[in-house]
């Protein structure tokens, strides 16, 4: 299951990898984003390692789920954590549920996740804008059965 956006010349495309789960920590989600400019872009990644501050998950119903706590972020020296992805170059991002969700237990059942990046307030040559994904769907099994 996956879906793909573009905006201001990056793609982003999210996949569940493990759509179909007996605990909310086996979750597995992807975040591949690809330089679909004919130049190098160059993109802020300080905090694409932290799926809990990227990721939205909602019941099937569209109750928000909450997320494990989120960590303290890095201070933004305006170099650190900077990548220069050279025309049709990926960067990919693996989230597991265990980071995701803190240790939390979910009920089974049916639940929705998106990916949302955004770097509104870039410097000159630094891609900016917001970036979103569609809601893609993964269920947690029932463990009884």
């Amino acid at each position: 299951m996956k879906t793909k956006t573009t905006v201001n010349q990056l793609s982003l495309e999210f996949s569940v990898v493990t759509p179909r789960v007996k605990k909310a920590e086996d979750l597995e989600v992807r975040a591949i984003f690809t330089n679909e400019s004919k130049t190098t872009l160059r993109l802020k990644t300080l905090f694409l390692d932290f799926g809990v501050i990227l990721l939205k998950v909602r019941k099937s119903d569209g109750t928000p789920v909450l997320l494990g706590p989120a960590p303290l972020p890095p201070a933004d020296d305006g170099e650190t954590g900077r990548v220069d992805l050279s025309p049709g170059q990926s960067i990919e991002y693996v989230y597991r549920g265990i980071n995701i969700f803190g240790g939390q237990k979910l009920p089974p059942g049916e639940y929705q996740i998106r990916f949302r990046y955004a770097n509104e307030y870039a410097p000159e040559g630094e891609w900016k804008g917001t970036i979103e994904t569609e809601w893609l769907t993964f269920r947690i099994a029932d463990s009884r059965r």
